[in-house]
């Protein structure tokens, strides 16, 4: 199975790969392309089968401040469907990028199927606000209450 080669899902049972591995569609992207948009609402997740993105944000006075270069086995989309707001950045690709996405409504209902993962995704966004280049996001993405 090759999402079991994707770092991210390889300790997922064997009956949660085989059930959402039909959910995910299959995505080509050409060098510079844009792929999600800061402020745009979160509609999908995306893991990075092969390629390279560029991760900004745009700064306040109009300019792009760039957060990441994200590669092979990565995963980005994952904050707006986890904490239910807007895209927080801007992807956009580098090199010719194949990407998996999985629709909102399948990725929610994985998070239900895998409270692991989900516990996973939400360790590595509290990761990230404790970095200094992410400080500016502490604001937005306050931990949820259930």
């Amino acid at each position: 199975e090759r999402l079991r080669d994707i770092a991210v899902f390889n300790k997922l049972d064997d009956t949660v790969l085989r059930r959402i591995a039909d959910l995910f569609t299959t995505e080509h992207y050409p060098p510079d392309r844009l792929v999600i948009h800061q402020g745009d609402p979160g509609d999908r997740l995306y893991i990075i089968v092969r390629g390279q993105l560029a991760v900004s944000r745009r700064l306040p006075e109009g300019e792009s401040e760039q957060l990441a270069v994200l590669e092979d086995g990565d995963y980005f989309g994952s904050v707006a469907l986890l904490r239910k707001v807007p895209r927080m950045a801007t992807a956009r690709t580098l090199t010719d990028c194949t990407l998996l996405s999985l629709a909102n409504e399948h990725f929610q209902r994985l998070m239900e199927d895998a409270p692991e993962l989900r516990e996973e995704m939400e360790e590595v966004i509290e990761e990230l606000l404790r970095l200094p280049e992410f400080e500016w996001a502490v604001p937005f993405l306050e931990p949820l209450g259930d």
